[in-house]
């Protein structure tokens, strides 16, 4: 039996994972105890759990006898694990948690960004940075969304290396606000296969609950409505929690990209704290078009800095945190 290294793991682990930020979540793995699990919710394409049976997250637990639950956690999310896997306390670290099997190897990591997250968007960039340091990389299953416990995750399946040394790397990725989660099941072939159902129980036993931003109301109040920013077009705001963003004043749908949206009463990604009129506002766009034409919107999200403090004739001064163009919007509505 092939083993990885420590090294090799924690390696492969920062390359499937993004850190943008400098904030973590706490690791709250060694306070385990024995404990209950909850049926997940997962979707059709998620392997079954057979020891879990209760049908809901908020339902009471039922103690298994036939193998211990330990639960273990990481910031605002629970799992439980048993006692075929090892805590690797080497590989969890503040912001991290590693359990392994033989080959195999269970990894959550957790961060705290200065914007809004999309578990989406985190996938494709560490599937980016994954295909960097594999040219070979072979994707098993395209990211899809599911469902574990009542939440939305994507999950992506691929392989890495060549024969004896061939990867297989399951993964998944959550975001709500700010936080960040990724949890990877990843190992060498025969391991990988003989130890799948049972690594599976413990994503799947996954609970999050990570706390809604209280920012987002006063941030909504000040934000909504109908925004023209000139020559950068139209942007409307809707209480609903959908923006459309026209070409300009006469909002014609033929050229627009519309989607969803989330803001903030303060800029993290600025340092622009609670109460200094400035508004984080992050774009979800779902669909673009372009004279009546539909097109790739080439982005996931697109996040802006918002400030009254505008120094032209503009209600508000917008900068767009990826490519820094600047809009000044003049309130219509």
């Amino acid at each position: 039996m092939k083993n990885f290294s420590a090294k090799r793991i924690s390696t492969l682990l920062l390359s499937c994972f993004m850190i943008l930020s400098t904030t973590s979540c706490n690791n709250t793995s060694t306070n385990t105890k024995n404990t209950e699990t909850p049926t997940p919710e997962t979707a059709e394409s998620t392997e079954a759990t057979p020891d879990i049976t209760e049908d809901t997250v908020t339902a009471s637990p039922k103690v298994n006898t036939s193998i211990n639950k330990i639960e273990a956690g990481l910031g605002d999310l629970k799992l439980y694990y048993n006692k075929n896997w090892t805590y690797d306390s080497e590989q969890s670290e503040d912001a991290s948690l590693a359990f392994t099997r033989g080959s195999t190897l269970i990894g959550v990591m957790c961060t705290q960004e200065s914007t809004y997250q999309l578990p989406q968007d985190m996938m494709a960039k560490s599937l980016d940075v994954a295909k960097q340091n594999d040219k070979e990389l072979k994707m098993i299953q395209d990211m899809k969304k599911i469902k574990v416990n009542g939440d939305t995750w994507y999950e992506c399946v691929y392989k890495t290396g060549k024969g004896d040394k061939t990867q297989y790397s399951l993964q998944r990725t959550y975001a709500k606000n700010y936080y960040a989660y990724t949890v990877t099941y990843t190992g060498l072939k025969d391991d990988y296969e003989a130890y799948k159902s049972n690594a599976m129980t413990i994503l799947d036993s996954c609970i999050m609950n990570v706390p809604e931003n209280p920012g987002e109301k006063e941030a909504k109040k000040e934000l909504i409505g109908e925004l023209d920013a000139g020559k950068y077009g139209y942007l409307e705001l809707k209480n609903d929690g959908t923006y459309y963003w026209y070409s300009n004043s006469s909002k014609a749908v033929d050229n627009v990209h519309y989607g969803t949206y989330a803001c903030d009463n303060k800029i993290k990604a600025m340092n622009v704290t609670e109460g200094k009129k400035g508004y984080y506002l992050a774009l979800f766009p779902t669909k673009y078009f372009v004279n009546g034409e539909e097109k790739d919107m080439g982005t996931y999200k697109i996040d802006l800095a918002i400030s009254k403090e505008s120094s032209s004739d503009a209600d508000y001064r917008g900068i767009n945190l990826s490519n820094y163009t600047v809009y000044d919007f003049v309130r219509i509505k």
